[in-house]
């Protein structure tokens, strides 16, 4: 796993693969920056958590993408939402696949921080 450990004083672009997870992230020192989860249930606290590590002087400001939290991965629904906690997540935009069980239980958790996540959505910050 890298870190996009190339960066200058200016964090421009890094994408890591995680196994079959992806972690993007961009911004500027001294300002907060997003992980942008990929396809996969129980990856969303790992892919925080990667990028918490990696780029350690900057705080998350949020988490996009598709948690696979439905069907028979629900059952992980209670600990991933209670990993997420750690972070203090501005945004939290769950896609469909998330499932609307997931999506229920993280508006629970984090009330106004989970927004809706939809193909052509645009995310102004």
């Amino acid at each position: 796993m890298g870190c996009g450990n190339d960066r200058e004083v200016e964090l421009a672009h890094c994408v890591d693969r995680i196994g079959d997870h992806s972690l993007v992230c961009s911004g500027k020192m001294k300002a907060a920056q997003h992980a942008v989860q990929g396809q996969l249930a129980k990856a969303v606290p790992g892919v925080l958590k990667h990028a918490r590590d990696c780029f350690r002087e900057l705080p998350l400001y949020g988490v996009l993408g598709g948690f696979h939290l439905s069907g028979t991965n629900e059952r992980v629904i209670p600990d991933t939402v209670d990993a997420m906690r750690e972070f203090d997540l501005s945004v939290i935009a769950a896609a469909h696949c998330t499932g609307w069980r997931a999506i229920g239980a993280l508006a629970s958790a984090f009330g106004d921080a989970v927004v809706p996540s939809a193909v052509g959505k645009l995310y102004k910050f």
